[in-house]
């Protein structure tokens, strides 16, 4: 009944919105109370049918608008909303466990992030002012989440108001604000209460990375600080806050790329995420049980964060820089390649070749092979490439092969005169190992050397025709063994 009533409503405001905005009749204004009162009903479901009521006021602008339709009906908005946004009090893990009424009012594609984000529009700072005295005072954790959450949603809204020449005064209250804000955030107790706020947290930090970029260090390096700890609790949660940890790094990496050791110092306190991971679980773990369970996209995410503050370094600091991060990931390359433990070696492989994809150095910077900044990673590694094809079990298993040639051929368009000597041998491996497997990815990576090293010299040209008279013989046998997914056709 309720709902019924709450669509008929909003269906006869929507039809009448020029005359409400307008403030036209107190009986037309009215509609706006009853609409505010649905949007704050128990069921989430007519409250979510009132929502586009709300968007649609906005097509108004402001001065025209009744003062009923102002600035006070929009601070009564959001403290409904906020409300609406709640998480029950068993719902900490930050993942699955929001019922899905609630989970679609806050996150469905006509759910309550528009509205938010309009909010902001229509209060600007005294949007953000409210919300910093809730994280300020929050009684609870679920009313600090329910803050954070709304921050979220508007946050795109938020950073535009601060860019560009027409940011003026309002831009720079704006972005006053949102300094406050972080700086309370980084420094609440609350945020590790459980996994929602430190999902709730890191979301908004890493929101508000390219805001980060025009503050103090400091707090850059406070807010990147916030989202390790939240690495290492479990899986959605340490996805999310990896990726506000890239987010921040790419923004911020012309500043932090002036201070190299206060990378290093982030990293080690990465690697020490990794090894506690899941911290939410009530087992017992090792450093090598948490690396092996951490999530592969958080890795990724970690890695690329790191790589593009490097890429910004003179090229020594950037080496440094790199083989800090990466050494860790090449010693457990190589003790899982002992163990044949193809999941951890995917997992390595794959943390390289992001390194190694974000590192292309122009050869004014580097005079040499050996001073590119990641020779000394390639160098530490092609052993274990070559130990890996020497083991049976993972040469034929087809993902770590993929990882494999991956970090190869990412390594041929990055770092080509580091791979240069050792050129003619990994081809001939990659020709073997395709006899053996089989697998596409082996004759895309010789595809990918043909591609970078042919054209650079009439010797180097003259070397690939033997390699290829051997690729295209060993194609050929593959197809007509009918090792393929098509059923290309040979002409002889």
């Amino acid at each position: 009944v309720a709902l019924s009533l709450c669509q008929a409503t909003v269906a006869v405001a929507e039809a009448q919105m020029d005359r409400i905005v307008a403030g036209e009749t107190p009986q037309l204004l009215s509609l706006v109370d009853l609409i505010m009162a649905f949007t704050g009903h128990a069921s989430l479901a007519v409250a979510l049918a009132t929502l586009n009521f709300w968007l649609l006021v906005q097509d108004t602008a402001l001065s025209e608008r009744h003062e009923a339709l102002r600035e006070p009906c929009f601070m009564r908005l959001l403290e409904v909303l906020l409300l609406q946004c709640r998480l029950p009090a068993d719902a900490t893990s930050g993942s699955d466990d929001v019922e899905f009424e609630l989970e679609n009012f806050r996150n469905s594609s006509d759910g309550v992030k528009d509205p938010l984000a309009n909010i902001f529009l229509v209060l600007g700072p005294q949007f953000l002012q409210a919300l910093h005295s809730i994280l300020k005072a929050a009684p609870d954790w679920q009313t600090l989440e329910s803050a954070l959450f709304a921050l979220s949603a508007a946050s795109q809204e938020i950073a535009k108001h601060t860019t560009g020449a027409t940011a003026g005064p309002r831009g720079a209250a704006v972005l006053e604000l949102c300094e406050s804000i972080i700086t309370e955030l980084v420094n609440s107790p609350m945020i590790g209460a459980n996994g929602a706020t430190l999902l709730a947290g890191t979301r908004l930090i890493g929101n508000f990375g390219k805001l980060l970029a025009k503050m103090k260090l400091a707090l850059i390096e406070r807010s990147l600080g916030l989202t390790i700890p939240a690495m290492a609790y479990s899986a959605s949660v340490s996805a999310t806050a990896a990726e506000a940890f890239l987010k921040i790094c790419t923004a911020c990496r012309l500043e932090l790329s002036m201070h190299p050791d206060g990378v290093k110092s982030l990293i080690q306190l990465t690697e020490g995420a990794i090894e506690r991971f899941p911290e939410a679980e009530d087992e017992a773990r090792s450093a090598s049980r948490g690396a092996a369970s951490f999530p592969t996209q958080a890795r990724v995410s970690i890695v690329q964060g790191v790589a593009r503050v490097a890429s910004c370094m003179p090229v020594e600091a950037c080496t440094e820089t790199l083989a800090a991060l990466l050494n860790p990931a090449i010693s457990r390359l190589r003790q899982a390649v002992e163990d044949c433990s193809s999941a951890m070696v995917v997992k390595e492989l794959e943390s390289l070749r992001t390194a190694v994809s974000f590192l292309v150095t122009s050869n004014k910077h580097v005079e040499s092979a050996g001073e590119h900044p990641v020779a000394h990673i390639l160098h530490g590694t092609l052993p274990i490439l070559e130990r890996i094809y020497s083991v049976s079990a993972l040469q034929m298993d087809g993902e770590v092969v993929s990882a494999m040639y991956g970090l190869l051929s990412t390594s041929f368009v990055c770092a080509r005169h580091v791979l240069a000597p050792h050129l003619d041998s990994l081809l001939r491996t990659a020709i073997n190992h395709f006899k053996a497997t089989h697998s596409p990815c082996c004759i895309t990576c010789v595809g990918k050397a043909v591609e970078i090293f042919a054209g650079e010299s009439i010797e180097s040209s003259a070397a690939f025709s033997p390699l290829f008279d051997g690729m295209v013989e060993a194609v050929v046998e593959a197809i007509r063994a009918g090792h393929t997914t098509s059923n290309p056709e040979i002409i002889d």
